[in-house]
């Protein structure tokens, strides 16, 4: 499985540049020497969510991306079938299923892909085993856990937004402890996690009022030992840097001022900086 820490190169929509957040993201990209390009031709900037999975660095695989979210005729026109962007980089192979997937949800490591339990809703023709076996076998070992589908802020029931990987048997979960609606969800999560053996550390921020927006911290983009963290203009943003440095010791801690984008949870939800970009191993 291709992990962040090998990828080399980084994509977004070429929508991203009409956002105010652009210039500066662009800007930071340059200064860390991280290579990026921009793809023609999308419906949307939420280019993680369609554009394929790479589990080797010559195979990738295409999904179906028709998320239930976006089930209106208008918000069909928002649906981005990848293989219509004219600019794509090279891809040897591809492995195509039928199962309905968000890339959003796909969080991986060199043995295993964390998703949430949002991918059965999103396939309610088929048996939880049958998305089991159909997962195993484009990813190998799976591992599933909950999603507050009450959320009204998380109907997309995306893992990016939930659990990071910092090692193949370690994860960094989002600060659930802050808001005390989410212990139940927290704690579900942990019993997942020790099930399959798999520690976790967890965000806390000592503030005194939580922003709704503290989510996207998490929503970090990695590409090869640099680590873009989005900051929101709040309390936490130095907190949060502080963490992810000390938990990332090995890596470059580079924040980006991404409100422009984090605060965009309207009709289409909102998204950070791992929703926003498709890292991959391009030689």
């Amino acid at each position: 499985m291709i992990t962040d820490i090998e990828t080399n190169k980084v994509y977004f929509s070429k929508r991203l540049t009409w956002y105010k957040c652009w210039k500066e993201l662009r800007r930071i990209l340059v200064e860390a020497k991280i290579d990026f390009d921009l793809l023609e031709n999308t419906n949307d900037k939420w280019t993680r969510d369609y554009m394929p999975i790479q589990v080797e660095k010559s195979k990738f695989v295409s999904y179906v991306y028709n998320p239930d979210y976006l089930q209106s005729e208008d918000d069909k026109k928002s649906i981005t079938i990848w293989s219509n962007i004219p600019n794509l980089p090279p891809m040897s192979e591809i492995v195509d299923t039928k199962l309905i997937i968000d890339g959003g949800n796909v969080i991986k490591c060199s043995d295993k892909v964390i998703m949430t339990n949002k991918i059965y809703t999103e396939n309610p023709g088929l048996t939880e085993r049958q998305v089991i076996e159909e997962l195993e076998r484009l990813f190998g070992n799976i591992v599933i856990i909950p999603w507050n589908y009450n959320d009204e802020w998380d109907f997309c029931g995306h893992a990016d937004g939930m659990v990071r990987f910092i090692d193949k048997d370690y994860v960094l979960l989002n600060n659930f402890c802050d808001h005390p609606s989410d212990i139940w969800l927290l704690n579900e999560i942990k019993k997942v996690l020790r099930d399959k053996h798999i520690g976790f550390h967890e965000l806390h921020y000592d503030v005194k009022y939580h922003g709704i927006n503290d989510w996207a911290y998490l929503n970090f983009l990695q590409v090869g030992n640099k680590i873009l963290m989005p900051t929101v203009e709040k309390e936490e943003d130095e907190l949060a840097i502080k963490q992810l440095s000390d938990i990332y010791s090995d890596y470059e801690i580079i924040p980006v001022p991404l409100l422009s984008i984090v605060k965009a949870n309207g009709k289409y939800g909102g998204g950070a900086l791992n929703c926003i970009s498709w890292n991959i191993y391009q030689d």
